[in-house]
């Protein structure tokens, strides 16, 4: 009877009927395993894990025990205790299909490749008729670059099961990510032709694309991927296909993945604005409807509205928590709405304290959550998204406030006109940048970054040995993801290396690839490699505590630090930055201007390297430097969470007035 209700989905009568089941009769490993499975399906995994675990120890030859333990390890994140309990289910037995392909995915998501493409070759040799294990090879395959024997297998599904659309779209992205876009283009139309639904969600279980891929997005974004190994072989290329796509006649790629790429290309400003002119015009092709305008009231209090997908600890939320805490409710109603499920973090539970309101949209689709903010009256809706990663922008597409912004999550332009205002600054973005966005600008001074104060630490660094850093010698670090890391910046740091003995580069752990990647760049540019040191990821706090050991923070070029920098010159590391022409580039320029230190900032490669060696060898100038800086970030901070919430909330109310007064969006510059 429960083995019935688990099949008719009815899990809560299906475990009253186990529990009975296991009472009578103890141990029976069957009633065992169904009952874990519907502890699961109530939400209950932790019981559920705790459950087997007990029955484990009775039976510890039962392959099923040991995969289902496996199963829920995975649900619950105890990843490694998952693996183990899959090798335990093969080793008693050696032919348990689920076993094999679990963790063979398990393993492909750890790193251990080796490890993971002997079971898919296992699998394959063992079930030559099942197209699942050719597939699931195939899809393994990719992950690992292996894009000629990637489609291999998904041809060997395909002669199984020429029906079989996940291998279909397997292949095209295979094919795509090889630079062949047009078959791959074929393979993609194919699929969405035979099977929609399915094919929508590939990949996107969650959140199930609206339109059919573009290949030519598949193959840049695959070369941009590379940048997070440090491999570097084609990255002339991938600026070239950037390109090569922007002058075709099909225009340039309009899959939303591609608008970070463009960011951390170095593209001319023309190529960048005309790739996010594509992803607006193939939102807008496919989204819902705006809703009718609402007429301005006369409220005392406006609502403000923050949506975002990061409502919890990420890079992002450190930085806007103090700015949600600071504004005046006294003229201001704030409502924060999540996009992103709970994950119970410090961080998440402080912005829901932060706001007025708080709503998680998580499991609402596009015109539902469209629907809530309209009902809830919002007058002014922050989109801190844009088109950044987990971006939802149907949601905005739909225009549920009068009002819309564009802020921190996306700074450039997204072309959109659903977008009225987006808040920047004149050093980070010139009025006349060369390009005409259609949304009005508000101008911030000094600049439109803000910076939780509670953030700062009293605490001093921890010693430079306990680090893995050499205690005497002058430290330059390097905080920012390494996909910033382009051949040009590497080159520059291995020549102030070069012109430094003293120095050791420091460097966040990106891990083995890409950490063996930039060893062996070193050595190429006549630097050892022992004089890169890496260091972990590490809680938040202790990440800031432990950056005061450096001397001297080193920007990157295409996309400089944001989040990073204000961290470093807040732990009082003076930062050194080249300003580039787009406003992903001009980010350092800007934080420094706004603390009095337009020294530290360069037009041209060669002056960006003269700083810096210039302050290595000149420590009294650059003690002068930290002094001035800790001032002000002390004193007077451009970046405190009060400061910036009062300009913001001026510009908030101009913003109003114009909408109300029937004004078209101008310019702004908001002071107060």
């Amino acid at each position: 009877m429960g083995q019935l209700r688990l099949q008719l989905n009815q899990a809560a009568a299906a475990l009253d009927a186990l529990e009975r089941a296991d009472a009578e009769s103890p141990g029976q490993a069957s009633s065992v395993n169904a009952l874990a499975h519907s502890l699961v399906s109530l939400g209950r995994a932790e019981e559920a894990y705790s459950h087997l675990q007990g029955q484990i120890a009775r039976t510890p030859g039962d392959p099923e025990l040991h995969f289902n333990l496996g199963y829920i390890g995975e649900q619950l994140q105890r990843r490694d205790e998952a693996c183990a309990h899959y090798s335990a289910a093969l080793n008693l037995d050696p032919g348990h299909y689920r076993a094999r392909l679990n963790r063979g995915a398990l393993l492909s998501d750890l790193g251990t490749l080796d490890d993971a493409l002997a079971d898919y070759e296992v699998l394959v040799e063992a079930y030559p008729e099942d197209a699942a294990a050719s597939f699931s090879r195939a899809e393994y395959l990719v992950k690992c670059r292996r894009f000629i024997d990637a489609a291999a297998s998904a041809d060997r599904a395909l002669a199984i099961d020429p029906n079989y659309v996940k291998a279909m779209l397997c292949k095209a992205v295979a094919l795509a990510s090889r630079g062949e876009v047009r078959p791959a283009q074929y393979l993609f139309n194919a699929a969405w032709a035979r099977d929609r639904d399915t094919a929508s969600h590939y990949g996107h279980a969650d959140d199930p694309m609206s339109s059919v891929p573009d290949a030519r997005a598949i193959h840049v974004y695959q070369e941009f991927h590379c940048l997070y190994r440090a491999d570097w072989s084609g990255y002339a290329e991938s600026a070239g296909s950037f390109e090569k796509y922007n002058a075709s006649e099909e225009g340039p790629p309009s899959d939303i993945s591609m608008a970070f790429p463009a960011m951390y290309a170095p593209l001319p400003a023309q190529s960048r604005a005309k790739v996010h002119v594509a992803i607006t015009s193939a939102i807008a092709s496919v989204a819902g409807a705006p809703m009718p305008p609402v007429l301005p009231s006369g409220k005392q209090r406006l609502r403000v509205a923050y949506l975002s997908s990061k409502f919890r600890a990420s890079p992002s939320f450190v930085l806007v928590n103090g700015l949600l805490e600071a504004h005046d409710r006294g003229r201001f109603e704030i409502v924060g709405y999540a996009l992103n499920p709970d994950d119970r973090s410090a961080e998440r539970i402080r912005s829901a304290d932060a706001v007025d309101v708080f709503v998680d949209l998580s499991a609402m689709n596009d015109e539902e959550a469209a629907q809530r903010i309209r009902g809830d009256g919002i007058d002014i809706l922050i989109d801190l998204n844009g088109y950044s990663d987990e971006a939802r922008p149907g949601i905005v597409t739909r225009r549920p406030a009068p009002l819309q912004v564009n802020y921190l999550g996306h700074m450039h332009s997204l072309y959109a006109p659903w977008i009225d205002y987006r808040f920047t600054d004149t050093v980070a973005e010139p009025e006349a940048a060369g390009y005409a966005p259609p949304e009005a600008r508000d101008f911030l001074p000094p600049s439109f970054f803000v910076y939780d104060e509670r953030r700062r630490l009293s605490t001093s660094p921890p010693e430079r040995s306990a680090l893995g850093l050499p205690q005497d010698a002058f430290v330059f670090c390097a905080f920012s993801g390494v996909a910033k890391i382009e051949p040009v910046v590497f080159a520059a740091w291995m020549a102030i290396l070069e012109r430094v003995p003293d120095l050791v580069l420091w460097l966040l752990d990106p891990g083995d690839p890409a950490k063996a990647n930039l060893r062996r760049a070193a050595e190429c540019a006549g630097i050892a490699s022992a004089r890169l040191c890496f260091v972990g990821h590490i809680e938040h706090a202790k990440y800031l505590e432990r950056q005061q050991a450096a001397d001297l923070f080193l920007d990157t070029f295409t996309r400089g630090a944001h989040t990073t920098g204000l961290d470093a010159l807040h732990a009082c590391v003076p930062l050194v930055t080249r300003q580039g022409d787009s406003l992903a580039a001009r980010v350092g320029a800007s934080l420094l201007t706004a603390v009095g230190l337009p020294e530290l900032i360069s037009c041209t490669t060669e002056a960006y390297i003269e700083c810096a060696c210039e302050l290595a060898h000149d420590l009294d100038r650059l003690a002068g430097i930290r002094r001035r800086l800790s001032a002000t970030i002390d004193n007077d901070s451009p970046f405190a969470s009060a400061s910036v919430a009062a300009k913001i909330e001026a510009a908030f109310e101009l913003m109003w007035e114009g909408l109300c007064t029937g004004e078209a969006p101008t310019d702004l510059h908001t002071d107060v």
